[in-house]
C-alpha cells in the first residue's frame, strides 16, 4: 500500500472524471459553499454513517462496508456523506485494553479509497469526525500517535479545525451543515474516555459558524450540526456552557450524532426545547422529551412564537453490529430521515441493491419540529405551497414502474385505507435524484389528533418487487404526536451525566461518612454496658415498620462501630478515596509516563507541554468511580456491619438460654445426660457427661449449639447454627468477586500498576472483609443487666 498522500492524489484524479453534483467555492473565511446543480428544486439529502469500529479482530465490519456502501452511495448520490466518529475500534480481543492500532487505520484508509473511487462521488463531500475510540491513548492531536491526522479524509483536505462548515445552495434555500469535533484533546485510554469535551474556544468558534448567514434572515435557511457524542454524553465547557443552549439560540433543525449504538434502542431521538415550567436545577440534571410543546396552539400563535426554542437530537445506530445507514432529507426546510438496515439485506440473501423510499412531506408527526423554522417562514409570508403535495424520494437500482401514496385513518382502532393516489416523477435535467409528487387536498386532513392519519409510500419496480416505506403518522397543522422512550433510552438520553456524576459521587461520600459517624453519637447517647445491652435486646423484639427501617439498621451500624479496628479501617479507607489517588496506570501510549486517577480525574505529565495536566477525564472516570462506590464500598460497609450485628444477636440469644439456669451440679449434669436418651441420643453417649464451659463469659459456637441441644434448642436454630453468618459469607464472596473483576479490568486497561502501586484502592476491601470474618467468629457471653 502507498502512503496516504499518494492515495489522495489518485483519488483527486479519479474524482475529476466523475459526475459532479455541484460547484464548490470557498469564501475568505474558509467556509465551504456548494451550489447544487440540477435535481429536485428545494430538496437536499445527505447520508450519515456512524460508529464503524473497524477492528483487526472483526474484519467483517470493513468487508461489509466495502461491499455495500459504495454502490449504495452511487445509487443515492447524496450531497454530503457524514461519518460521525468511532472510525476504528482500538480495543483488544478481550475488549479490556484500549489504544490506537495503526492496522485498523490502514484498513479505514483502504475502505475509504474504495468507497470514493467506486461510488463516483467527489472526495470533498465526505466529512469524517473523531469519536472517543479514535483518540484512545493519543497524547496530543496531530502528534505521531494521532492516526486520524494521517489517514482521515478531513486531514488530507486540510480540515484541521474542530469546527467545519459547508453550505449547500439549492433553489434559493441555504442548507448549513456544521461538523463539530468534541473528542478529548488529550485522548485517555478507555474506559475513562467516554464523553465529548467541548471547550470555550470551540464553543465560540461554533457560535461564529452558526451565525455566518444571520445577516440574511429574510432568505430561507436550514441549519444542521453533526458530531459524534450525544448531548447527554457531552460535558459542559470550562465555564459551564452547554451545546444545547447554543443550538437552541441559533434555531438549528437537528443535531446528528452517533456514539450510543443500537443496543440501547432504535428510538434514540430527543426533542430539545426551553420549557417555562422547568427550573434551572431540573434542567441541570435532566433533559426530558418536550413532545407536547406546540400542542393546543393556534396557527396564529405559532407564527408569533420564537422558533429558536427547539431542535431535534437524532442519534443514529451503529455500523459495527447493526449495519445502519441513514438518509437525511430537507424539503423546503422540512427535515426528516430514514434508516436503512443492511442486516435485512443479509438476512434476505438479496443480491440486488434494495429500493429506498424517503417520504419528505408530510412529516412524521412524532419527529417533526414543534415550531419549525420552515413553518414560521410560511406563516409570516402567507406561503403554504409546500403543503400542496405529497412528496417522496425514491432511490432504486431497478427502473420504477409506479409509486403510490396511501393514507390510512386510525380513528376506528385499525388502519382503514381512505386515499390511494399515484405519484408522478418530477422531471430533472441531471437526474441527481428521483422525486415523486402527488397533489392532494391537505386541508381535508387537518385534525386535532396528531396520530389519526398515517402515510405509506409503495414503489413497484421492473422486477415486480413491491417496496413499502414504514407507515407513520402525519399532521399537516403541526400538532405533535407523543414521542416516548423505553427505559433504556431514557437512561442514556434523559440526563446530563456530567452534572449527575457530581451529584451521585458526593451523595455517596456524604452517605458513607454519615453511616460511620452517626452510630457513634448514638452509642454515646445510649451509653455502653448494661444500658446498651438492654436497649439492644428490645430492638430485635419490635416488629413495627419504623423499627425495621430505622432502628434495626441503626443498631447494625452501632454494633460495627463497637469493633474499633474495623470502624477505623472503614473510615481511613473512605478518607483515602476522597483525598488521595486511587491507582496508577499507563493512561497514554506506552512511551509516556504513567498517570494517576482519583474521583477528580486523571493527572498526567506531557513532556511536550513541560507540565502536568490535572483533572482530565471528568466525568469519564465515573465508569470506574461510581461502580466502585455503589457496588463495592457501600455494600462492604453494610456487610461488615452485618457480621458484627449477627454476632451480637447470637450472643443475646445464647445469653438468654444460659441465664435461665444456674451453674449445674454434677448430679444435675448426670440427670441431664440421661435425659438425652429420650431425645434420641445414641447409647454410646449415654454415660458421657455434658460439661459446661469453665468460664461462661467466653462461649464458642460449638459449645453454645451443644448446650442448646441439651435444652431442646437444635443446631437448626438460626442463631445457634449461625446461618445468617453463613449467608453473609456468601455475600462477602460476591463483593470480593466484584472487586476482583474491577481490579482485573484496570490491570488490563492500564497495566500492572494498580496492584503494585495502588494499595489504597486494591487491598482495603479484601482486608476489611477478612477482618470482619475473623473478629466475629467467636461469641462472648453478655450478662443482661
Amino acid at each position: 500500500m502507498g502512503s496516504p498522500t499518494e492515495f489522495w492524489v489518485v483519488v483527486v484524479l479519479l474524482a475529476s472524471s466523475n459526475l459532479l453534483t455541484g460547484t464548490a467555492t470557498v469564501d475568505s473565511n474558509s467556509r465551504r459553499i456548494t451550489e447544487l446543480n440540477g435535481g429536485p428544486n428545494g430538496i437536499v439529502w445527505v447520508v450519515q454513517l456512524s460508529d464503524l469500529h473497524f477492528s483487526v479482530h472483526h474484519p467483517d465490519r470493513a468487508h461489509s462496508f466495502r461491499q455495500l456502501v459504495p454502490p449504495a452511495l452511487a445509487m443515492i448520490n447524496p450531497a454530503l456523506v457524514l461519518i460521525t466518529g468511532d472510525l476504528t475500534d482500538g480495543k483488544s480481543k478481550d475488549l479490556l485494553t484500549m489504544k490506537e492500532d495503526k492496522d485498523e487505520w490502514v484498513e479505514y484508509h483502504e475502505a475509504m479509497k474504495d468507497t470514493i473511487a467506486k461510488s463516483g462521488l467527489r472526495e470533498d463531500i465526505f466529512y469524517d469526525l473523531r469519536g472517543n475510540h479514535d483518540t484512545f491513548g493519543v497524547p496530543l492531536s496531530n502528534s505521531h500517535f494521532d492516526f486520524f491526522s494521517q489517514y482521515s479524509v478531513n486531514a488530507y483536505l486540510n480540515r484541521t479545525g474542530n469546527v467545519q462548515s459547508v453550505t449547500l445552495m439549492n433553489n434559493g434555500w441555504k442548507h448549513l451543515f456544521i461538523g463539530v469535533d468534541t473528542a478529548m484533546s488529550i485522548g485517555l485510554r478507555g474506559p475513562t474516555n467516554l464523553f465529548g469535551h467541548p471547550t470555550d474556544k470551540m464553543f465560540s468558534e461554533l457560535d461564529v459558524e452558526l451565525s455566518q448567514w444571520d445577516a440574511q434572515q429574510s432568505e430561507p435557511m436550514t441549519k444542521i450540526v453533526f458530531g459524534h457524542f450525544s448531548l447527554s454524553f457531552s460535558a459542559a465547557t470550562e465555564t459551564g456552557k452547554r451545546l444545547e443552549d447554543l443550538f437552541s439560540k441559533h434555531a438549528i433543525s437537528a443535531y446528528l450524532c452517533g456514539h450510543l449504538h443500537t443496543k440501547f434502542g432504535r428510538n434514540l431521538q430527543r426533542h430539545h426545547a426551553r420549557l417555562p415550567y422547568q427550573s434551572k436545577t431540573f434542567n441541570k440534571y435532566f433533559q426530558l422529551n418536550a413532545h407536547g410543546m406546540a400542542t393546543g396552539n393556534t396557527e396564529e400563535q405559532l407564527c408569533d412564537l420564537n422558533s429558536s426554542e427547539e431542535f431535534w437530537e437524532w442519534e443514529m445506530g451503529d455500523w459495527r453490529q447493526s449495519r445502519i445507514m441513514r438518509i437525511i432529507a430537507i424539503d423546503e426546510g422540512h427535515t426528516s430521515f430514514v434508516d436503512f438496515d443492511y442486516n435485512w439485506f443479509f438476512d434476505n440473501a438479496s443480491t440486488a441493491l434494495p429500493t429506498i423510499i424517503v417520504p419528505t412531506f408530510p412529516l412524521d408527526s412524532r419527529m417533526m419540529q414543534r415550531i419549525s423554522s420552515s413553518y414560521v417562514h410560511e406563516c409570516r409570508s402567507n406561503n403554504v405551497s409546500s403543503h400542496e403535495s405529497i412528496r417522496a424520494l425514491v432511490f432504486s437500482a431497478s427502473p420504477i414502474i409506479f409509486v403510490q401514496a396511501k393514507i390510512y385513518d386510525s380513528r376506528s382502532g385499525k388502519f382503514d385505507l381512505i386515499m390511494k393516489t399515484n405519484m408522478e416523477k418530477q422531471s430533472d435535467t441531471t437526474n441527481r435524484g428521483d422525486l415523486y409528487v402527488a397533489n392532494w387536498d391537505w386541508q381535508r386532513f387537518i385534525d386535532s389528533s396528531p396520530n389519526r392519519y398515517w402515510l405509506q409510500i409503495e414503489a413497484f419496480d421492473i422486477s415486480e418487487k413491491h417496496v413499502y416505506s414504514q407507515i407513520r403518522p402525519f399532521s399537516v397543522n403541526f400538532k405533535a404526536a407523543p414521542f416516548r422512550w423505553t427505559w433504556k433510552e431514557f437512561l442514556v438520553l434523559g440526563y446530563h451525566l456530567d452534572s449527575l456524576y457530581q451529584l451521585l459521587i458526593w451523595f455517596m461520600f456524604i452517605s458513607l461518612l454519615s453511616l460511620l459517624l452517626i452510630p457513634n453519637f448514638f452509642i454515646f447517647y445510649v451509653g455502653n454496658g448494661n444500658q446498651y445491652n438492654r436497649w439492644s435486646s428490645t430492638i430485635l423484639k419490635w416488629k413495627s415498620l419504623s423499627n425495621i427501617l430505622l432502628k434495626i439498621p441503626l443498631w447494625i451500624l452501632m454494633e460495627a462501630s463497637k469493633i474499633r479496628l474495623i470502624w477505623w479501617g472503614q473510615l481511613l479507607h473512605l478518607i483515602y478515596l476522597i483525598f488521595f489517588p486511587w491507582f496508577y496506570g499507563q493512561v497514554l501510549v506506552d512511551n509516556y509516563e504513567t498517570g494517576y486517577m482519583s474521583h477528580k480525574g486523571w493527572t498526567v505529565r506531557l513532556p511536550e507541554l513541560l507540565l502536568s495536566q490535572f483533572g482530565i477525564g471528568v466525568p469519564d472516570v465515573m465508569v470506574i468511580v461510581l461502580p466502585h462506590l455503589y457496588l463495592v464500598v457501600f455494600p462492604l460497609l453494610w456487610v461488615v456491619s452485618a457480621f458484627a450485628a449477627e454476632r451480637a444477636a447470637c450472643q443475646m440469644h445464647c445469653s438468654l438460654k444460659l441465664e435461665k439456669k444456674e451453674v449445674e451440679t454434677p448430679v444435675k449434669r448426670l440427670d441431664d445426660t440421661r435425659n438425652f436418651e429420650s431425645h434420641g441420643m445414641p447409647n454410646s453417649q449415654m454415660n458421657k457427661s455434658v460439661p459446661l464451659p469453665a468460664n461462661v463469659d467466653n462461649v464458642s459456637t460449638d459449645q453454645c449449639s451443644y448446650k442448646h441441644y441439651a435444652k431442646g434448642c437444635t443446631a437448626s436454630c438460626v442463631h445457634c447454627g449461625r446461618w445468617i453468618r453463613k449467608a453473609l459469607l456468601g455475600v462477602s464472596l460476591v463483593i470480593f468477586w466484584q472487586h476482583c473483576k474491577q481490579c482485573y479490568a484496570l490491570i488490563r486497561a492500564y497495566g500492572a500498576k494498580p496492584i503494585l502501586s495502588s494499595p489504597g484502592f486494591v487491598w482495603p476491601v479484601p482486608l476489611l472483609l477478612a477482618l470482619a470474618v475473623w473478629k466475629t467468629k467467636d461469641l462472648n457471653y453478655i450478662k443482661s443487666g
